[in-house]
């Protein structure tokens, strides 16, 4: 496993305020590489930063919550300024060169990465780039490690009102009771401790109803401009699931979960698992109906419920809108599971049905709610690679491609005979460097 570590040596500074108080020696140590080297024209190559710590310190007390539960939404989402600055501690640099990192947590675990970067008025180039993914009690550890520090630091040197200080002094005055909504307000990219009241009052409405691993679901996948709108739909969610026929995760009791290997991609569990699956329902990976005869294993119904069939205009606008960031939702009991698909087009609920049945297989307890989302946490992800791989199998485009090159008109004819939306044919190509002609 990856470690990460944040080492300062202080230095002698005159003057009383917090940037002399603060000046170190820094280095950031990730997945074995030191991403603070750097080196300028007129400067030889150096292991270490000379900085005052004061501001980095205050972005990760000010950040904290959501750099260690906040996700990137989507796939094809770019992060916005904002998100950026949640993420980044280059919104700390005031005037003072740091190295381009970034802090996104994809679940259980936190990614830290980091990119080479020329920063040409300070005439410094950092080099060393590299990614490592740890688990998030290790990061949190490490930046707890260090902003207590530099707290410390500050009442050393006589300085006790600072911002820093008093950020830090609700993080750690957080009790055990409000872990949870910190977590909640952190995966939503919102300070717990200054919550507009139309989300305090929408997540507490959603807690009245919703299981706690079903609220970050939600939250992991919605924004503050979102929430409100999304507590909506798991409520609708809610009604369709307890209105869904039962389906059966009977034939998939002895087959192997995939295990989830944090240093391996998550769309590679999806992918094992598809094809784990159908080897043991014995469906073939060339048959364009193994999709079909996946659900009718599991008995699961892609027939719109009647409560989505009969939805209001705008209910239904707001089902089939492009970065919906819900999608389904699975309730398991032991062997037996309920599955709610929130969109009224066959393609769109045949993707979500293998997603859901992937979720429902994989809980990690036998009494689960989950959300299907469109956030990018590993569990998402690797519930979308299993249901491209179980919907469009790479085994049959190439099968298809061996007789006919797939252009525009070919990658339709295939999606219409799997009964999936083009846009998953073409990624599954994509993603598989199968050729595509294009008119």
């Amino acid at each position: 496993m990856s470690t990460f570590s944040i080492l300062r040596s202080w230095m002698k500074a005159d003057g009383g305020s917090v940037e002399a108080a603060t000046f170190a020696k820094l280095q950031v140590m990730f997945g074995g590489r030191n991403v603070t080297e750097f080196e300028g024209e007129s400067e030889p190559r150096t292991d270490h930063l000379e900085i005052p710590l004061y501001y980095l310190a205050e972005w990760v007390a000010e950040n904290w919550w959501p750099i260690l539960w906040e996700p990137r939404k989507s796939e094809d989402a770019a992060a916005d300024g904002d998100f950026f600055g949640r993420h980044s501690p280059l919104a700390a640099q005031h005037g003072f060169a740091l190295p381009q990192l970034e802090f996104l947590s994809t679940g259980d675990d936190v990614v830290v990465s980091a990119a080479p970067r020329q920063v040409l008025h300070a005439d410094v180039r950092f080099k060393v780039g590299g990614r490592a993914q740890m688990p998030r009690k290790d990061v949190e550890s490490e930046l707890r490690k260090f902003v207590t520090g530099v707290v410390g630091r500050l009442a050393d040197r006589g300085l006790m009102s600072t911002d820093l200080q008093a950020e830090w002094a609700l993080v750690e005055g957080t009790s055990p009771d409000e872990v949870d909504f910190c977590r909640l307000m952190g995966a939503l990219g919102l300070s717990p401790y200054a919550v507009p009241e139309r989300i305090a009052d929408a997540i507490e409405r959603a807690a009245d109803v919703h299981d706690s691993q079903a609220l970050m679901d939600l939250c992991l996948a919605s924004t503050p401009g979102t929430i409100e709108a999304a507590v909506k739909l798991i409520d609708q969610a809610k009604i369709l699931t307890d209105q869904a026929p039962e389906s059966t995760l009977e034939p998939l009791k002895k087959v192997p979960v995939p295990a989830d290997i944090p240093a391996l991609p998550a769309w590679k569990r999806g992918v094992t698992a598809a094809q784990a699956v159908r080897k043991a329902l014995q469906i073939k990976d060339t048959d364009a109906q193994g999709s079909s005869k996946f659900f009718d294993i599991l008995g699961i119904d892609l027939t719109p419920n009647s409560y989505v069939a009969e939805a209001e205009p705008t209910t239904a606008t707001t089902w089939e809108s492009e970065g919906q960031p819900i999608v389904g939702a699975i309730e398991r009991h032991e062997l037996r599971s309920r599955i709610a698909l929130l969109q009224r087009h066959r393609a769109q609920r045949k993707f979500t049905a293998a997603r859901c049945a992937y979720m429902a297989w994989t809980a990690e307890r036998v009494h689960d709610h989950r959300l299907v989302t469109m956030a990018v946490t590993r569990d998402q992800q690797a519930s979308r690679a299993f249901a491209v791989e179980l919907t469009a199998p790479i085994a049959y485009l190439r099968m298809v491609a061996r007789s006919q090159p797939l252009g525009s008109h070919e990658v339709y004819g295939v999606a219409n005979a799997l009964g999936i939306n083009p846009d998953v044919v073409r990624k599954q190509a994509q993603n598989n460097n199968l050729p595509l002609m294009h008119a």
